[in-house]
């Protein structure tokens, strides 16, 4: 609904079921589905280094489960 809204969809067009009745003009096209996709990997990229180094670091068994 928000991402419709942004892209000046009126809100009354989700109030139906949004899954079958799409609006028209909903949605973003594949290469913007990439650019997506890159730049959300590029900033979980910082988080999962860190998380590696500690796993690395320490030795806690509930680490594992993670």
């Amino acid at each position: 609904m928000v991402v419709g809204m942004c892209q000046g969809l009126p809100a009354g067009a989700w109030l139906t079921d949004p899954f079958i009745n799409k609006p028209e003009g909903f949605g973003f096209g594949l290469p913007m589905v990439y650019l997506f996709w890159i730049a959300l990997v590029l900033m979980l990229y910082p988080a999962c280094r860190w998380f590696a180094r500690v796993k690395a670091e320490r030795r806690a068994w509930w680490l594992s489960y993670l």
